[in-house]
């Protein structure tokens, strides 16, 4: 007779990246499988779309409340005040929440242009809705300034452990959750997470308190150095690779033992491709069309102004003929005066159609994009396979560049405009690490850009420096076996233990 287990998957993302791996179906073959999803609106709820995706397995809904993810995400800002000092990603969030950068905190300022309103809207209408942005800012920076006094009120009066347990206790466990865990009595909970959603520290509190066996798995590059904090720890943790256990073991304060390197399953045809990389064989260089796939960031930061002097100096022969595919981030967050690539006639550059109908969206529904089917994996890989170089303002491409080997070129600096761009990415835990690698084509100016490109393009004929690429992402994300043989293993000790 088979076991019950339950596996709880809050964000689009991750249900893509898992579905995508074969994890839901090893589940459900093995066990009595249910997955749980979070019951939301907004920026929080799950798409119909990704939902879909779920068609035949047994799914159930927990409804969230907002009252209780707000209180979590204020100890995810004092757990970022707390440490700023021990960790680089903790600091560059503390700077931002102070500076009023736009980010994931809950206080960003509407980007307003009063002569783009006026284009936009006319005179009249145009005017109106400036000044209304103007005011809704300034009550945004009243609540962002007096939430930090806040913060920096209960960092002065009380040690942080005694205000993790004071909060605890006032939000106490979730009921709902702790209701399903008692229906369905499973010999353990499963948990793929990037560690900034609605289960995290509910999930992780309950389990906790009352003993229920919790294996996490790593949802994303940096959930382990840049979000949430662990309060309570998962009985097992299967991460990507080396980095992700030392991040596990210095940041987390996770036991060593409970951690296993199992790998990533959505990188794992990117591993396999990589084996059939050969050098590059043209002969006639001179005709050769290069292509380039630009993929943005995150974070705020003008691609179009980059994307502009690439064009220019394709156009003005100072850059060999190139095909650019610009394909912006799934969840870009808005940004100051960053001009619409549509309104543009571009000759050397296109947008990816797969997000054509996204980036529309984008320019007024960023927050609601984030649990869309933004991500067809396949189409995704098959760009990689497509180019031979890539550039990207500090984003997981450049890991996922390493992968496959593929000359990469990091845009390391800001853009003048938007406080939280490339330059401050950079100085997050998990891209530090690569920094100090001088091989890797780090651009750390708008001037050197052009370049970096020539230097990338160079690089596409030496297959030792893709093998040297592809060497570095082991630290990044095992490749040894299959994430799912890996998994097995662990797993089916786990349960025996």
């Amino acid at each position: 007779m088979k076991k019950n287990i339950l596996l709880f998957i809050a964000k689009g993302l991750d249900i893509n990246r898992f579905e995508y791996g074969g994890l839901f179906k090893l589940l459900d073959k093995k066990y009595n499988l249910t997955i749980i999803i979070p019951d939301a609106v907004g920026a929080r709820k799950v798409s119909d779309e990704i939902i879909n995706t779920l068609s035949g397995y047994n799914v159930e809904m927990i409804p969230i409340e907002k009252d209780r993810i707000n209180k979590w995400e204020m100890v995810h800002d004092l757990t970022c005040f707390k440490y700023s000092d021990e960790v680089s990603s903790y600091k560059v969030r503390e700077e931002m929440l102070r500076r009023g950068a736009i980010g994931d905190h809950g206080f960003n300022l509407i980007p307003t242009n009063y002569h783009k309103s006026i284009r936009r809207h006319g005179f009249y209408l145009g005017s109106r809705i400036h000044l209304r942005n103007l005011l809704l800012n300034f009550k945004i920076e009243q609540s962002r300034k007096k939430y930090i006094s806040k913060i920096d009120d209960i960092l002065k009066r009380e040690e942080y452990d005694d205000f993790i347990g004071r909060i605890e206790n006032e939000i106490g466990i979730n009921s709902k959750m702790d209701k399903i865990i008692e229906d369905h009595n499973p010999i353990c909970v499963i948990y793929p997470t990037a560690s900034y959603d609605v289960f995290f520290h509910d999930l992780l509190f309950l389990t906790s308190k009352k003993s229920v066996p919790l294996f996490q798995l790593q949802g994303s590059w940096d959930c382990l150095s840049s979000k949430y904090k662990m309060l309570h720890f998962p009985s097992l943790i299967g991460v990507w690779g080396k980095q992700g256990r030392d991040h596990g073991i210095n940041i987390q304060k996770i036991e060593s033992e409970k951690i296993k390197v199992i790998g990533a399953p959505h990188y794992e045809p990117l591993f396999k491709w990589h084996d059939k990389i050969k050098n590059d064989s043209s002969k006639n260089r001179k005709n050769k069309i290069y292509k380039c796939l630009f993929g943005g960031s995150l974070r705020p930061f003008d691609e179009t102004f980059l994307l502009k002097s690439i064009e220019n100096a394709i156009n003005d022969k100072i850059l060999p003929s190139m095909e650019i595919i610009y394909r912006p981030h799934p969840y870009r967050m808005p940004r100051i005066d960053e001009e619409n690539f549509n309104d543009f006639n571009w000759a050397n550059i296109k947008l990816d159609p797969f997000v054509k109908d996204f980036y529309k969206r984008n320019q007024n529904e960023s927050n609601t994009l984030i649990n869309s089917k933004f991500h067809d994996i396949d189409h995704l890989y098959s760009l990689y396979k497509s180019v031979d170089i890539i550039i990207t303002p500090m984003s997981t491409l450049l890991l996922e560049s390493l992968i496959c080997g593929i000359p990469v070129i990091p845009i390391a600096f800001g853009d003048e405009k938007n406080i939280w761009g490339a330059d401050k990415v950079g100085e997050m835990t998990h891209f530090r690490e690569l920094k100090s690698i001088e091989n890797i084509l780090w651009c750390r100016s708008k001037d050197e850009l052009i370049n970096k490109i020539l230097l990338a393009i160079k690089k596409t004929e030496d297959i030792n420096y893709k093998n040297y690429l592809r060497d570095l992402s082991e630290k990044f994300v095992v490749r040894d076996d299959s994430f799912l043989n890996n998994l097995t293993k662990v797993l089916d000790n786990f349960i025996l233990e």
